[in-house]
């Protein structure tokens, strides 16, 4: 009897845990640990039944901007509605910067890995699936400060950019560090940009500017100067390659708008000493964007990629931190040069620090 009462008690002891095993392996499991402010979606909980949706419309009509503008300011909206606990999903469906008539640019170009809203023909489906009878209708900053709606529509403007300013230190490191991993998981080029990148180059005897030690300059020029940045001329550009760095140059780029621009800094290279081999995409023909968002076509999106796909690569890049271009720029590089210093070895002629223009 006592023996049965021993056996009893074992097993009793044994089940229970048993038990509490099958508990801490349900407690840890990926489906009940909160995502970090980091992870692209959020799991809804008990308190939040339902998912909470953002919806970001690029190039929304009525805020004409650049390539690099859209992209650097989509990122940090991702960011913020990801901290707020809400899926991000972007609509490409009314920019001008497309690879057809069907395909936007983030799928057209990149790899995002968010829902993307393409063309103008699925908007009856978002309708229904939101209850959105005016989309895209913007929601108010009231509804976008209050975290309960399940659905917002956004886009780029003052009082939503001024949030996420007070929300970030947006000229900090760490969210520098934060904005890179999303442009290297979300811009990487897709296979067919690639392949179009590399045809651009071949015609253009372009080498790989990641083979040896390599200079990129991104130098602004045409409307810009009126509006976001004063003249830096091609010898500052140069001289702050000299002073980063007495290493033998193998290869210089040049981007610019303009092609004074690429005549200056040549100019600048060769009067210091510089023997590099100087390539560029710039044609003699080109004075300048008077509107850059309205270079939209799909030759000059490709030519525009090629460009910064040789910014990417180089060993250096030295531009301006006052440009989206550069600011864009330096969070790609750090997927290449993961162990450089310095914003991934990227310099600005206009401050040391890199910042998003207007956050």
């Amino acid at each position: 009897e006592i023996q049965d009462k021993m056996e009893r008690n074992r097993i009793h002891i044994n089940v229970l845990l048993l038990l509490a095993v099958l508990v801490v392996l349900d407690i840890s499991s990926p489906d009940n640990i909160e995502s970090s402010p980091e992870k692209t979606h959020r799991k809804a909980t008990a308190e939040q039944p339902f998912p909470k949706d953002t919806i970001y419309i690029l190039g929304h009509p009525g805020v004409p901007s650049g390539m690099g503008s859209q992209l650097m300011n989509m990122l940090s909206h991702k960011l913020l509605f990801n901290d707020m606990g809400r899926n991000f999903i972007v609509d490409t469906s009314a920019y001008s910067y497309r690879w057809n008539d069907t395909v936007g640019l983030l799928t057209g170009y990149f790899t995002p890995e968010f829902q993307v809203i393409d063309n103008k023909n699925q908007h009856p489906n978002i309708k229904k699936e939101y209850n959105l009878e005016h989309y895209p209708k913007l929601s108010s900053f009231e509804e976008i400060i209050n975290t309960s709606h399940p659905v917002l529509v956004t886009a780029l403007r003052a009082p939503t950019r001024k949030f996420i300013s007070n929300q970030y230190d947006t000229r900090s490191l760490e969210f520098y560090n934060r904005m890179a991993r999303e442009a290297c998981v979300h811009l990487q080029f897709n296979a067919q940009t690639l392949k179009e990148i590399e045809r651009v180059k071949a015609q253009n005897q372009i080498p790989d500017f990641l083979q040896g030690t390599t200079v990129a300059f991104h130098v602004r020029r045409g409307d810009k100067l009126k509006r976001e940045s004063k003249l830096y001329k091609g010898l500052k550009y140069v001289n702050k390659l000299l002073k980063i760095t007495n290493k033998q140059i193998d290869n210089c780029f040049i981007a610019s708008g303009d092609y004074a621009a690429v005549e200056e800094v040549t100019k600048a290279l060769q009067d210091r000493h510089v023997n590099c081999t100087i390539y560029t995409l710039t044609s003699p023909s080109e004075h300048g964007a008077s509107s850059a968002y309205k270079k939209s076509n799909k030759t000059d999106t490709i030519t525009f990629l090629s460009e910064m796909s040789v910014l990417i690569d180089a060993t250096y890049f030295i531009g301006t931190f006052n440009s989206n271009v550069g600011a864009l720029v330096s969070l790609k590089r750090k997927c290449v040069h993961q162990d450089a210093l310095h914003y991934a070895n990227s310099y600005g002629v206009d401050t040391d620090n890199w910042y998003i223009i207007g956050l």
